[in-house]
């Protein structure tokens, strides 16, 4: 499909479509540069393709209306991811390690919540929150910390709200933060 004259120019038609990028950049580097790279790829695209449909199908058995699967999706899977989201802007102590762990804890206990059938939508949405938050913690403190350099280098260029206070201090923001802190507590008793 892509002459060899023009494999430099690849990776910025891969930068336009990130997910196909990342996907065909794994798959090449699984398939280790060989000569019918593009059949590979045609071939891991056809068989990830018929996987999803398979498991489409599967799925289709046991369910009985699309309000089952919307519920379980919102209630069971975004209750167990939920969790880790709000962690990685909130804790500057989080990992890579624990941001998936937390993800995975949170979606399987959703799963297995929605299998045994065993609490009210709401209470799944609590129970599987709080799983993904305590595996993720505990995942992210059985790692080492994040090095600082990555650390000051993201909240210089984010400036995330929560608990970076060490991260914080180690900028010199302190005072900042603080007047930002007095101004609004300042505005909010004012207002009401």
């Amino acid at each position: 499909m892509w002459p060899r004259e023009r494999e430099e120019f690849e990776p910025h038609r891969t930068l336009t479509v990130p997910c196909v990028g990342r996907y065909k950049a794994f798959v090449r580097r699984a398939t280790a540069a060989t000569d019918d790279e593009d059949a590979a790829l045609l071939w891991h695209s056809r068989a990830s393709s018929l996987a999803i449909v398979v498991a489409g199908l599967v799925a289709a058995i046991w369910v009985s209306d699309i309000n089952t699967v919307w519920s379980w999706l919102t209630m069971s899977l975004g209750g167990g991811m939920i969790g880790s989201y709000f962690l990685r802007w909130y804790w500057w102590r989080l990992t890579g390690y624990g941001y998936t762990a937390g993800l995975l804890g949170g979606a399987l206990s959703g799963v297995y919540f929605r299998v045994s059938g065993s609490l009210p939508e709401a209470a799944t949405f609590a129970c599987t929150a709080a799983s993904g938050v305590v595996v993720a913690v505990a995942v992210t403190m059985c790692c080492d910390a994040p090095e600082p350099s990555s650390l000051l280098e993201f909240y210089g260029r984010t400036r995330p709200p929560g608990a970076w206070g060490p991260v914080r201090q180690l900028t010199g923001e302190i005072c900042r933060a603080l007047i930002r802190h007095t101004q609004s507590t300042i505005f909010i008793y004012f207002v009401t």
